[in-house]
């Protein structure tokens, strides 16, 4: 039998693929094409005509795909270190997991509330009034504002309480909590709060 020669095996090949890959209805141009050289792969064949078809043999060491996700990997790592390295303060640490210098900061920061104890030394009776009604919770600068300036120099006007000052708490709004008191602005009856309420005793 005469051996036939490297073409007409490979154009034999080629013709077989097309046909086997049209008949399954597969359109695919790539993928037809690496069924081929699969199929080929697979197909014991005499050396010189691997040698014709020039099929180089399996390259040693990882594949490309995998050595770039190496790549990127190493680079966020590295990445992170050096962010990490220039952008963390000095003092983080220093008194556990937070900035050590933040206690400074916060220490030499102005003070504007000057504490309840500071209105009681020379408004003991107010205190005394509003600790028999329902504000007796609230402390003297949460409607009247900061009072350093004023317990430092009682000539310095303290926030004028007008009706913004109980709407802040009594405005009624679903997200309030129900133990809150609150009023419907519109329907409620009055010209001002403090026509018919006194701030420190406020039911009577």
């Amino acid at each position: 039998m005469n051996q036939k020669s490297p073409e007409r095996i490979f154009q034999k090949l080629i013709t077989q693929s097309i046909t086997y890959h049209l008949k399954n209805h597969n359109l695919a141009g790539g993928w037809m094409i690496f069924r081929f050289w699969t199929d080929l792969r697979k197909t014991p064949h005499p050396p010189h005509l691997k040698e014709k078809l020039e099929i180089m043999p399996r390259k040693n060491g990882l594949p490309p795909q995998l050595v770039r996700l190496v790549l990127l990997t190493l680079a966020i790592v590295v990445g992170y270190f050096v962010a990490r390295y220039y952008m963390t303060p000095e003092s983080f640490g220093q008194y556990g997991f937070y900035r050590g210098a933040s206690l400074t900061e916060h220490a030499n920061r102005p003070l504007t509330f000057a504490g309840q104890e500071s209105c009681r030394e020379c408004h003991q009776e107010v205190l005394q009034q509003v600790a028999q009604f329902e504000h007796n919770t609230l402390g003297c600068e949460t409607c009247h504002g900061p009072a350093v300036d004023h317990a430092m120099n009682p000539d310095a006007s303290l926030i004028k309480i007008d009706d913004d000052s109980c709407l802040r708490c009594h405005r009624s709004d679903p997200s309030k909590p129900p133990w809150l008191r609150q009023i419907p602005e519109d329907d409620h009856y009055g010209e001002g709060c403090k026509e018919c309420h006194t701030p420190h005793q406020p039911n009577e």
